[in-house]
């Protein structure tokens, strides 16, 4: 089972951050799926997910994706993933300088029945803060 989750949650990364394909992602959560992220307070659904997905990805021109680990024990997983490329638009608050930043995101996962049900995304954003201030 540990497998067959970490490979759902590989997937689940590919088809959303790395190729944005997000009527996939809809057919990989559970019905109560929740998400929430270190930089706000709520608790939301996929749509939310999405947006922020896609706003990601639109701010990082030639945008790549590398899936540093992925480990899990049962229906829980934990995957650590580096978003890359030249930060073109304004994202967290944070103004763009047109210079090569690499985003690093770790996500806690709850899996139910072959689907997601709930993700903890947690963003570095001090790291993002030191490549600013070196470039």
């Amino acid at each position: 089972m540990t497998e067959d989750n970490k490979k759902l949650v590989e997937q689940f990364i590919y088809h959303a951050w790395g190729k944005g394909r997000y009527h996939l992602v809809r057919q990989m959560i559970a019905r109560d799926f929740l998400y929430h992220a270190c930089q706000s307070m709520a608790t939301n659904g996929i749509d939310v997910l999405i947006d922020e997905i896609d706003t990601l990805r639109k701010a990082l021109g030639d945008f790549d994706l590398v899936i540093e680990d992925i480990l899990g024990e049962g229906d829980r997983v934990i995957s650590v993933m580096t978003l890359c490329g030249t930060f073109n638009k304004s994202v967290f608050g944070i103004s763009p300088n047109q210079k090569a930043i690499g985003i690093t995101c770790a996500i806690t996962w709850q899996l139910q029945r072959g689907r997601v049900r709930h993700m903890n995304v947690m963003i570095d954003m001090a790291n993002i803060q030191r490549q600013l201030a070196a470039a």
